[in-house]
């Protein structure tokens, strides 16, 4: 949402645009970041306080943070920014980050080092990510966030704060109002927060497929990870990866990846594809981080499908280990047409399935009329499999990923 000086849409224009980009970060749970340019005094603020003030103008689901003003050099402390905000959302939210800020304030007092310090104020930022996020789950809501202004956000290491904050923060949409840049100059601040999440060059690919991923901090070393996400029209690809002890590159990439960095991709490959032209019902099985291939393919169901019946049997040691439960039960609340199934096989008092997945997979059979797709670890798969030959699905109608030895 981008005008040059002195060539300005009506205010129910500007409002409908706006609203329709709250719209988007609400139903697909992407942050993302929004350019309002104008001079100054052309009412780019007092466009989202109206917008803020209306009793639900884009749905009782939508919370508005009052436009923050980051001219003033105390938002330039990023614990400042964290605090203004906590602070519109209720502190009654944020009660573990509000009790890191009232113990940072005793650390510094003492005689401790500032590695020391350091590593506590980069723990209070994780618990203030913590809150955010399950505030954004429990309430189920989308969350608009205003900077004003743009020029404060070019010249300052806020703009590494706020490229963050759009990896970290879930279902947010950023609005940036400021002024224009100088026509004919390159926008830093429109670069980085367009085009860091974006290949380079058009990658073609299909969902439920995978790539080989390799970062600079561990070059020459490349892993597998499925992208989770079916093709979209902006380029942007999904991965989701989870940090092992003894994984170098997926280590790398949650520890010490940010944005701007560069990540390579092979091209992909895989044939855990759908088949359009098939009418049985689904089902999918993913254990872990094996979610993500599904995901991509639920993606793509959902820009087509009216007939199929979709089944997904989601499992883990834990319900912790659930990273993404809550967005597969807004997928499913939003689509008839699926159903989500958790299973625990370690948690006692998880309050859904418990067993390995297999096992949960056969209690709610028979399947022989249905396609499969199963993602997950060389174990989950190799008992799922079996598990599927014994209740008699034709092969045939099976596909999986397994990365590793099967």
């Amino acid at each position: 949402m981008t005008a040059a000086s002195g060539a300005y849409v009506s205010r129910r224009e500007e409002e409908a645009t706006l609203l329709r980009h709250v719209e988007d970060v609400r139903e697909n749970g992407r942050s993302r970041a929004l350019l309002l340019h104008g001079p100054g005094g052309a009412g780019k603020t007092m466009l989202v306080r109206h917008l803020a003030a209306q009793s639900s103008p884009a749905g009782a689901d939508v919370v508005w943070v009052p436009p923050i003003d980051v001219d003033d050099s105390q938002f330039w402390l990023l614990s400042n920014l964290e605090t203004e905000v906590a602070d519109q959302l209720g502190r009654e939210h944020f009660e573990p980050y509000f009790d890191g800020v009232r113990g940072i304030g005793q650390v510094t007092q003492q005689q401790v080092s500032y590695e020391t310090v350091l590593t506590r104020l980069s723990r209070i930022n994780r618990t203030f990510v913590d809150c955010y996020q399950e505030f954004v789950e429990d309430h189920d809501v989308t969350v608009v966030i205003t900077l004003d202004t743009i020029e404060a956000i070019r010249s300052m290491y806020l703009l590494l704060t706020l490229t963050q904050w759009m990896k970290e923060l879930p279902r947010t949409l950023f609005i940036l109002s400021g002024r224009p840049p100088t026509p004919g100059e390159p926008d830093p601040l429109r670069d980085e927060l367009s085009d860091h999440h974006r290949p380079l060059q058009p990658v073609e690919f299909r969902a439920g497929q995978y790539f080989s991923v390799e970062c600079k901090y561990q070059p020459r070393l490349w892993r597998v990870y499925s992208a989770a996400n079916a093709p979209r029209k902006d380029g942007s690809i999904d991965f989701h990866v989870r940090a092992l002890g003894a994984g170098w590159v997926s280590s790398a990439l949650v520890r010490r990846v940010t944005p701007g960095d560069m990540i390579r991709l092979a091209a992909p490959m895989g044939s855990m594809v759908l088949d359009r032209r098939s009418t049985r019902d689904i089902v999918c099985v993913a254990g872990g981080t094996g979610l993500a291939p599904v995901k991509a393919l639920i993606e793509e169901l959902t820009r087509y499908n009216r007939t199929r019946w979709v089944h997904v049997f989601y499992g883990a040691r834990d319900r912790d280990d659930l990273y993404d439960l809550p967005a597969l039960n807004r997928l499913a609340a939003a689509y008839p047409w699926l159903s989500v199934v958790p299973a625990c096989s370690e948690d006692v008092e998880f309050s859904g399935e418990q067993g390995n997945l297999n096992e949960v997979v056969a209690r709610y059979g028979p399947w022989q009329d249905h396609d499969f797709f199963v993602s997950g670890s060389p174990a989950m798969v190799r008992s799922t499999l079996r598990t599927l030959a014994e209740m008699q699905v034709p092969a045939m109608r099976i596909k999986y990923d397994a990365f590793g030895d099967m």
